[in-house]
Parts: C-alpha cells; structure tokens; sequence
C-alpha cells in the first residue's frame, strides 16, 4: 500500500482553528508541548479540582477519529466518579495538534506527555491507557516508562495483525509505514497489563488481537465483554466494573 493510503486506512483526523476554546464543565487546563519537528501537542487535563487526585492519573492515546472537543462528556462519563484524574492529548494533524507524521514522532510525543505528567504525579500513580490506534502509542510508551498500570481497550496486536484481519487472503509482504507493533512492546511491560477486546467488534476484530495472549506475562489480564463492538464497552456493567477494580 502507498503510503497516502495507509495514513487513510489508520487515521480520519478533524481539525481545530488554533483560537477555539474548549468549554466544559469539568474542571480541566489546556496544555501545549512542544516535541520534536516542530510539533505542537495540544492536550487537556481534566480533574475533580485544581489540586492533583491522590488516587492518580490516566494518560489517555485515543482512537483514530475526531479531537478532543468530546472529551469533557468522555471524562464525566467515564473517570470522573472514579475520582482519577485524566490527560489526553491529540495526535499531529487532529484538533489543534500539528507537526510531521511518523510511527517515530508519535511515539516521541507519547513520551513528551509523560514527561509532563511526571512532573506532578510519581510512576505508582500513573495509568498508561490506549484506546483502538491509540494502542499503538501506549504499548511503546509502557515498554520505556514505569508506571502504575498499562490499560488497553479494543487493541490490534499490530497494524500487519489488524490489516490481514480484514484481507486473510492477501499475501503478507506488506511494508508498514506505521507497523504500531504492540505484540513486541509488551513483552517488554514489567508492570500489570489489561486488555479489553469486545466480541463484536467489527473495527479491531478479536482475531486481530488475540496474538496478544503470546506476550502477556503471568497476572497480567485478556479480558472479553462478548456482546461488545468496538465503540460501546461503557454501556456493559462487566467492563464498567472491571474498569474501576484496575483503576481503584
């Protein structure tokens, strides 16, 4: 595949004027990094107040679609009442975010937001969560930096992976420009990983991840909600519950 077709098959970006203003309930801040090629990463940080929770933080890779304009909705919905407080960033080319596109300078922005998260919360109060794409960005940045936990919600095991889930039949001689290979970075994970792949799924087949399993070390958790598809894990009681036994 070219490379134009590839960004295509991964990505579907919406932008933001550089003035919009986010408004939400939530308390949150805005916060731009800078990060190599002269990127641009704009990022919110939600939490119940001005001071940090004691109960930590999730830094959030989100999935291939939209901006972070739905994001304070995400929160309230799904972390708020949980009392951890979230960071989520957008990729190069969504919302406000702007720079070059590589596997390379994604995973360098991932580490850019930890390094800025680390500067108020320690690694035992840091969860690392990747959501679909955003898979990619968090097995790599959980195979580099210590941290609390590594969560991840409806994963491929790597782009080859999800891409031969939908075309069995085509060779596998494919060079990927975003390869976003997850099996390899977990083997490298030394602290708990969870994984939630749902049944249905019909944008990251459970066949596309299910090679997970190989690199998951002993008490780290592949867990299946079998009636879920990709975008509504929030509406099953057993994930809800699940999730915030791992993020207690």
């Amino acid at each position: 595949m070219t490379f134009s077709l590839q960004y295509y098959f991964l990505f579907r970006p919406s932008k933001l004027p550089d003035d919009y203003e986010y408004n939400f309930k939530p308390y949150f801040e805005e916060v731009n990094l800078n990060t190599p090629t002269n990127g641009k990463i704009n990022a919110l940080w939600f939490r119940n107040r001005a001071d940090v929770s004691g109960k930590g933080v999730v830094i959030y890779f989100h999935g291939n679609r939209g901006n972070l304009t739905r994001w304070g909705d995400i929160y309230e919905g799904q972390f708020q009442e949980l009392g951890v407080d979230l960071f989520v960033i957008d990729y190069r080319g969504y919302g406000k975010s702007k720079g070059r596109r590589s596997q390379r300078l994604f995973f360098e922005d991932a580490k850019a937001a930890y390094i800025y998260v680390s500067q108020y919360y320690p690694p035992d109060k840091v969860t690392i969560y990747g959501r679909s794409i955003g898979s990619g960005m968090a097995s790599f940045l959980a195979s580099r930096v210590d941290a609390r936990k590594l969560i991840l919600e409806t994963p491929f095991a790597s782009i080859s992976d999800l891409f031969h889930s939908y075309y069995p039949f085509l060779p596998k001689w494919f060079i990927f420009k975003f390869p976003f290979n997850n099996k390899r970075h977990l083997k490298k994970v030394k602290y708990p990983i969870v994984v939630f792949a749902s049944g249905r799924d019909g944008v990251t087949p459970l066949r596309s991840s299910q090679p997970i399993k190989k690199s998951l070390k002993e008490g780290d958790k592949f867990i299946v909600i079998k009636e879920a598809n990709h975008g509504n894990l929030l509406l099953f009681e057993e994930f809800r519950e699940a999730l915030k036994r791992e993020l207690y």
